[in-house]
């Protein structure tokens, strides 16, 4: 749910600004709607994040900031997205690139992508549509944006440069929301002043912080995944796809290595790597996800949640509850009676 919020929406000059808190893991991410996005909270403890919003006529800009272990699915929805670290983090992104440092995520639009997002996780986003990526290739006298990034311009991909480079995009987008955070929140009964400050954002997002970002991408180059890196991935999604064909069975570990193929051994160290958790862990976590969205889902209905529990092999009440709660911080009967309640008002 959203705990705090500020918005400032100003169309006779094409800009908003939006700050939100959440505390809770599917509302933080629905509010990312640039993005189709499947998510599973994997890390125990109520959700905490932040995001801000930025946009002006052809650019927005997000900070995003959130304390749990999140797995990310979806893609882009019409616009082109730049993830960019607010600092050096562990990111699994495809299941190929296992990333600290010194890297920008591409995402072209409807391009699929998964991210496991360690716990403390911050990303700029910048969005921006094919056509003003085409304008910013001509402004700058760069190739056109299909031979400046090559296969990345199809695919979600994550690219590299100049440490120099990302350090200075870096510093500029978080002087940006910390001079918007100061004019806009602090100020802003003073909207007699707002003609002027939005002019001068609008510039900073449309030409100063959009040019840092094409130096970036004009100099970078696609990290390349490892071919251990692959094997396990390829695994890993095998597994993943035989835990979501049985979602009532009481399935092993063992079974699961048979479905992917490895030994389970393999099965547990590739697990472990990617999540920090057994695969027997990671698929009660995943099944307990899917129970919090169905709760959300069938509040309309007066849904019970022994039968939708049932429906994802939970069949002991009172220890999904002791679980669930261990996960989310909450009840599964306090998920379905705020969900109840939103859809009322």
């Amino acid at each position: 749910m959203v705990k705090k919020s500020f918005s400032l929406d100003l169309p006779y000059l094409n800009f908003s600004y939006r700050y939100r808190q959440f505390d809770d893991s599917l509302s933080f991410f629905t509010n990312l709607n640039c993005f189709q996005l499947d998510i599973c909270q994997l890390s125990a403890g109520r959700f905490q994040g932040s995001s801000v919003e930025i946009s002006s006529p052809n650019v927005r800009i997000d900070r995003h900031l959130h304390t749990r272990l999140m797995k990310l699915e979806g893609a882009p929805v019409k616009t082109w997205a730049f993830a960019v670290p607010m600092f050096p983090i562990w990111l699994l992104f495809d299941d190929k690139y296992q990333l600290e440092d010194n890297y920008i995520l591409l995402g072209p639009p409807q391009s699929e992508f998964k991210m496991i997002q360690k716990s403390a996780y911050g990303v700029y986003l910048i969005y921006f549509s094919e056509a003003f990526f085409f304008q910013l290739c001509e402004n700058y006298h760069l190739p056109e944006p299909t031979r400046l990034l090559g296969s990345a311009f199809f695919n979600t991909s994550a690219l590299s440069a100049s440490r120099q480079r990302l350090l200075a995009l870096r510093r500029s987008l978080s002087q940006l929301f910390e001079r918007a955070s100061f004019a806009l929140v602090s100020h802003h009964r003073d909207s007699f002043l707002y003609p002027y400050l939005i002019n001068d954002f609008i510039d900073q997002l449309e030409t100063h912080i959009a040019q840092q970002l094409m130096a970036f991408l004009a100099e970078s180059q696609e990290i390349k995944p490892k071919k251990t890196t692959l094997k396990r991935s390829a695994a890993l999604r095998q597994a993943e796809a035989f835990m979501e064909s049985c979602a009532q069975a009481d399935i092993t570990a063992a079974d699961i290595g048979r479905a992917a193929g490895v030994s389970q051994r393999t099965l547990e160290y590739t697990f472990r790597e990617f999540y920090g958790l057994s695969p027997k862990a990671y698929l009660k976590q995943w099944r307990l996800n899917r129970f919090r969205l169905a709760l959300r889902e069938q509040a309309p209905q007066g849904g019970r949640v022994n039968e939708i529990g049932a429906e994802w092999g939970f069949w002991h009440s009172g220890q999904l509850a002791r679980d669930y709660y261990r996960l989310f911080g909450e009840l599964p009967s306090q998920t379905l009676s705020v969900a109840g309640k939103s859809l009322v008002v």
